[in-house]
């Protein structure tokens, strides 16, 4: 994947608080909103900035590295005025240019920190980036499927009967799962820790199979048994 502004290799990273992806030459940051609001300024701390030159931007697209659509500037009242940030509006991951992100987390804490000294704890979840779920909660199951297939990829052998596995976490919980397979596939096993004690059942839409999860907790990781392969994601 390369970058948008620079088209330099992207270097993929893991945080605690998840997987980050970062351009050693221009200095940014692509993640998703979990990982976004998840990652602390002291975890930033420990990754340097870089110097940047502006001649390094001429050769940029402006463009997604998962799926090329053109990022557009995000803007609201969770993102301090002189912070740069866009967003896929496909994929919904955000790139952070140049040393953006290390501007943005410190200002996102203080004014996190000042709600709870405050007692404004209602409004927290307003200054964190919001997650695609949502726009794929509102266009509905037709166009939502065609999105939650450029979502969280699994990793699936070429030579298995189930391909293009896709899932995305919906928030409150739910999560759904999109695949193909060669042959009939009735219901998906669910667990932790390779432990699959629940079961659900999918529907067949043409060529591609659809199964809604249930009951998760936010931020956990899961294992699917789907046709008898094992597959594992995280609610978020």
């Amino acid at each position: 994947m390369k970058c948008p502004d620079c088209s330099n290799k992207l270097t993929e990273m893991t945080s605690e608080s998840g997987i980050v992806f970062r351009c050693f030459k221009c200095g940014g940051f692509w993640l998703d909103s979990y990982t976004a609001n998840k990652l602390t300024a002291n975890e930033l701390s420990r990754w340097r900035r870089i110097s940047i030159s502006s001649g390094w931007f001429s050769a940029g697209k402006g463009v997604c590295p998962a799926d090329g659509l053109m990022l557009t500037r995000y803007t609201s009242e969770n993102i301090p005025p002189k912070v740069m940030v866009s967003r896929c509006q496909r994929c919904g991951k955000w790139w952070f240019p140049k040393d953006e992100l290390f501007s943005y987390k410190p200002a996102i804490e203080s004014k996190i920190n000042y709600m709870r000294q405050w007692g404004i704890l209602s409004s927290i979840q307003s200054v964190l980036l919001p997650v695609m779920s949502v726009i794929v909660l509102v266009i509905g199951t037709a166009v939502g499927v065609e999105m939650i297939k450029r979502q969280q990829q699994v990793g699936v052998a070429a030579n298995s009967a189930v391909s293009d596995l896709a899932v995305t976490y919906l928030g409150s919980g739910k999560a759904m799962v999109v695949f193909k397979a060669e042959t009939k596939i009735h219901s998906i096993e669910y667990g932790v820790l390779n432990i699959f004690m629940r079961s659900v059942t999918v529907d067949q839409k043409g060529d591609l199979y659809v199964a809604e999860i249930l009951n998760l907790s936010e931020g956990k990781l899961y294992y699917l048994r789907v046709g008898g392969k094992e597959f594992k994601f995280r609610a978020q």
